[in-house]
């Protein structure tokens, strides 16, 4: 029987998660400093008597800026329940970055200081994101759309009807200026 090749990915914050068994390591909300100084290496060394390490992937939230929008709101509203758990906001201090559990909306405003979420026009977002040193980045903008009564997400609109974040349109923009890197943009 014949079928697409399966990988294993798991979810990793802290040294020592996954280089022994994973094929990928995804990551998120990770700061691109501590995925390229503390998780790769360490993802290098746990893979030792392995063909390679797992591939790094790190979802990056991102949006892109408009009048009226808060990206401190934003990053509140994409990762308040993350920066609320012990173990992720250990691997944001672990990180250098300021962050309690106790305190949710200062560890979203540390999240768009630090880069981390990243906010600012497509151009912008696309530069930001060529810093980061995964092999794969998943740019994320759920955290734009709001809640419908059936609990579905719906894309915010501009006052023209357009969306602020069309997935195809930022996605496009985020992959031209990913162009060149050396990873992928992801799937999205």
């Amino acid at each position: 029987m014949s079928h697409p090749p399966v990988e294993v990915g798991l979810g990793v914050l802290r040294p020592g998660m996954a280089g022994a068994v994973a094929d990928v390591a995804i990551t998120w909300m990770t700061p691109s400093h501590y995925l390229e100084d503390t998780l790769l290496p360490a993802l290098t060394a746990g893979a030792e008597g392995r063909p390679r390490r797992p591939r790094g992937a790190t979802v990056v939230h991102v949006a892109l800026a408009a009048p009226g929008r808060d990206p401190r709101r934003l990053a509140y509203r994409a990762a308040a329940g993350h920066l609320r758990a012990p173990h992720h906001t250990d691997m944001l201090r672990r990180a250098g970055m300021l962050t309690d559990p106790a305190d949710p909306r200062a560890g979203a405003a540390a999240l768009v200081e630090a880069g981390v979420y990243v906010y600012g026009t497509a151009v912008e977002v696309a530069q930001r994101l060529r810093g980061h040193r995964a092999d794969e980045i998943v740019p994320h903008c759920m955290s734009t759309c709001r809640p419908t009564r059936g609990g579905r997400p719906r894309l915010p609109h501009s006052p023209s009807g357009a969306t602020h974040e069309d997935p195809p349109v930022l996605y496009t923009h985020v992959r031209r200026g990913l162009a060149g890197r050396g990873g992928s943009s992801g799937n999205g």
